[in-house]
């Protein structure tokens, strides 16, 4: 991945810059200029000038560009940085909410003091996937619409990764019938409920009389999965028809 040589003018030289994103901790590189990093993790990048750069590591600057911002100078890190050597800085962000997600910019500091920009890379941040909570399942009847409902526990951000069609975010539920002999006959959520509306993860699920096979007691299974890092957590949770039949 590393280095990335670019031939940039900085102010009135023409100087070679190597600007080198280093691996992420914790994060997903999407070797496609973002990466992918889970809230709780560290963002670590590097900032890299060539020895036969005239500029040091002490001219150079991060920049977190947000929507906000209205002047060259919003968005300027002040923390969290260390000088390497007389050659590379380095960042190391503590991701701690969305409000860390966005494009990181190098820039080095010219002789007139304005930041001229050298390189960007895109971030975008998430919660790593979490088994769901609060559990609630009733049934009509017995064998008629078994529906559940569940928690996530946090908000899980609704990413638009330019190259990602899917929601980052994706449920599975399934229930499964359980017998005296064990667990048997996985009746999948039903299509069309595997996504609500404007990329939220899916909340709910309702069984009709068609969907699943009655039985005296069930097994729920809930998947929680990051659709670009593959990352899941699973919820099972095992209940009795005659405590949510209504």
């Amino acid at each position: 991945m590393c280095p990335l040589k670019l031939m940039l003018p900085v102010y009135y030289l023409l100087t070679v810059v190597n600007v080198c994103v280093a691996e992420v901790s914790g994060s997903h590189d999407r070797g496609q200029g973002y990466s992918y990093v889970y809230i709780g993790d560290t963002l670590q990048l590097n900032c890299t000038l060539y020895e036969s750069s005239s500029w040091e590591a002490e001219d150079l600057l991060f920049f977190l560009d947000t929507e906000s911002c209205e002047n060259e100078l919003c968005g300027k890190i002040t923390s969290d940085l260390q000088v390497i050597n007389n050659r590379t800085l380095q960042m190391n962000r503590f991701i701690s909410s969305s409000k860390d997600g966005g494009e990181y910019e190098c820039f080095v500091m010219t002789p007139q003091g304005k930041p001229k920009p050298v390189d960007s890379h895109k971030v975008y941040v998430q919660y790593r996937p979490q088994e769901v909570q609060n559990i609630f399942c009733e049934v009509y009847d017995w064998d008629s619409n078994l529906t559940c409902y569940w928690d996530f526990g946090v908000e899980y951000i609704s990413n638009d990764i330019e190259d990602h069609s899917s929601p980052a975010i994706a449920v599975n539920a399934s229930v499964y019938m359980q017998s005296t002999l064990g667990t048997a006959r996985k009746d999948p959520c039903p299509r069309g409920q595997t996504q609500a509306q404007d990329k939220d993860p899916m909340r709910m699920c309702v069984w009709a009389e068609q969907h699943f096979f009655a039985s005296s007691r069930y097994v729920l299974e809930v998947i929680v999965i990051n659709t670009i890092t593959k990352d899941n957590k699973t919820m099972r949770q095992y209940f009795l028809t005659s405590k949510i039949a209504l």
